[in-house]
């Protein structure tokens, strides 16, 4: 068996560690996050980075980070990003990508989370109901933009990323257009 195991510090006034391990064998990566809430903000260690989330002043936040559900837009791009590297890197022949540029925008029922009173469960779901958008593809100069290796490339990120596999699971819809550009 073989394990990698990293072990960073929390919060930089806390003596606590956490572990991310990877089990080689299985291929089963465990991730971990410390967080602290006050009031709508939150302060979360995420390996040796720190993210903070907070809500517009309208909502009761003081408008000073992202929202959370803007975060999971943002991890979902990360995540598509590192995933296209891979399968393009793989692709034979390779897909040389110069550039990814996203264009993402979520939907949901403010009902799912809002709805009054607190003790009576709301009459829609809070979840996100779709996400859509674009991803524009920038290839390296010189190279076929053929429309079948976009379609590999597109349909091997959707099935690999594992934040927009959680994210249709949870029946979100996702209409994102993928494109090739020259600019």
């Amino acid at each position: 068996r073989f394990q990698i195991t990293t072990k960073c510090a929390l919060l930089s006034t806390s003596s606590r560690y956490f572990n991310t391990v990877m089990n080689m064998n299985r291929g089963l990566k465990t991730y971990s996050a410390i967080g602290i809430g006050t009031g709508v903000k939150s302060t979360v260690q995420v390996s040796k980075h720190q993210v903070t989330t907070d809500l517009p002043r309208l909502l009761g936040g003081h408008d000073e980070s992202a929202q959370p559900v803007e975060l999971l837009l943002s991890a979902l791009i990360g995540c598509e990003t590192a995933t296209a590297a891979y399968v393009s890197r793989k692709m034979k022949p390779r897909l040389d990508i110069e550039r990814l540029r996203f264009e993402y925008f979520a939907e949901r029922d403010d009902l799912g989370s809002l709805q009054l009173p607190i003790d009576k469960d709301p009459d829609v779901d809070s979840k996100l109901k779709r996400i859509y958008g674009s991803v524009n593809v920038k290839v390296k100069d010189g190279l076929i933009k053929d429309g079948s290796r976009l379609e590999l490339l597109k349909n091997q990120v959707d099935k690999r990323c594992p934040i927009a596999s959680m994210i249709k699971q949870s029946g979100c819809i996702m209409d994102v257009e993928w494109k090739f550009i020259d600019e």
